[in-house]
Order: structure tokens, then sequence, then C-alpha cells
């Protein structure tokens, strides 16, 4: 039995969001064209602007962040499932309205190639109608890759937790190492300097050595 290599969790995440701005940045000038187009229920895409725009913005500052200093809330394991599941929804509903809108446009011949340049699938009505294919294709391929993120972050935070580690939630799921999940608390380098934990253990071993006082009775 042949066994696939499975990246782990941190690389996926990078390249899944990676993806995820390159194809929101083509779908926000194609979703504000249609929005401003004379197609029925155009004023809707604006869901379809604001969820590109927003996951570009989300995108750029998690990566971005994480690439030039210590990760922030919003890489925190709970924030991230959050505002992942939101951008789901958006998603789909973008994806949900484009197909809807295919049906409606160019007679509902829009997949047909043969049919371009023909009646009323001519000139700018067909341009909306490739729009919206490329609209709803990038909206269901941002939901495929949210959702994979959104089950295999989920999936993980949970067996950390059952394993005892509290301090999932509110710390960045990207850290963990391949089967070793689990994170301490995040401490004050004060205490965690390698003189401070020395001393500790020097301590600990006088203490273990020294005896027992006898009871008083």
């Amino acid at each position: 039995m042949v066994k696939v290599p499975v990246p782990p969790f941190k690389t996926a995440r990078f390249f899944g969001f990676l993806l995820l701005f390159i194809f929101s940045v083509i779908v926000l000038p194609i979703a504000s064209t249609i929005t401003q187009s004379n197609l029925s229920g155009a004023p809707d895409y604006a869901v379809a602007v604001a969820v590109s725009a927003l996951t570009v913005v989300l995108t750029v500052l998690v990566l971005g962040l994480e690439a030039y200093r210590p990760p922030t809330c919003l890489s925190w394991t709970l924030v991230e499932l959050i505002w992942t599941f939101l951008l789901l929804g958006l998603w789909a509903a973008t994806g949900g309205m484009a197909a809807h809108s295919l049906k409606w446009t160019c007679r509902g011949n829009c997949f047909r190639g043969n049919y371009q340049g023909r009646g009323s699938c001519s000139n700018y009505a067909f341009m909306i109608c490739r729009e919206i294919k490329v609209l709803l294709s990038f909206s269901w391929i941002n939901f495929l890759i949210l959702l994979i993120l959104f089950i295999w972050a989920l999936s993980v935070a949970i067996k950390a937790a059952r394993r005892g580690d509290t301090f999932i939630w509110t710390s960045p799921l990207n850290s963990y190492e391949n089967n070793a999940i689990y994170l301490d608390a995040t401490a004050s380098p004060a205490f965690n300097s390698t003189t401070v934990i020395t001393k500790g253990k020097a301590v600990d071993e006088e203490r273990a050595q020294t005896p027992s006082p006898a009871p008083s009775i």
C-alpha cells in the first residue's frame, strides 16, 4: 500500500491563504464590474465585492504579520476558526448567487461555447456571462480551500484539547509540530531563561536530597 505524504498544517495553511489571496484579487474587479452592470439583481453582487476584499485584507494581515513579528490574536485557533467560517458562508453565498444568475443570463446558455455572438447573448451580455462564470468558478474554489482548512484546523484543535492542552484555543495552531500536539502557556521571557531554569532544577535536586524533619508528637 502506497502512503501519500501529507504536508504539515503550517505549510498547507500558508499555500491555502496564498491561493485565497490570488483568487480574491482576481474576483474583486470582476465582481465590481458585475455590480455596475444592468444585470437583474446586480447590486446584490456587492456581497462578492465585500467577501473578496475581506479575504484579501485578512490573508495579507495574517501572513504579513506572521512573517515579521510573533503571531497576533488573528492567528489564535478560535479566532481563525471564526473568521474562516464567516468567509465560508460568504463565498458559498457568492457562488450560489452566480449559479442562479447563469439561469437567466443569455437565456441560460452561458455554458454553451457555440452560443457566443448570437441573438440575446452577443456583445455586452456575453461579456457579463463570461464574468459570472469566472466568478462562479473562483467562488467555489475559495469555498473548497476554506472548508479544507477549517475542518483540518478544527480536528487538530479538538485532538489537542482532548490531550489536555488548555491553551490550544488562544494559541496559533500553525506553531504545532507534526505529531506533537501540545503547547505550553505563553510566559514572560524573564521566567523562561536558561539561567532561571537551571537554578530551579538545582534547587529541586537539593530539596530531594535533604531529609525531612521528624514529625513532632
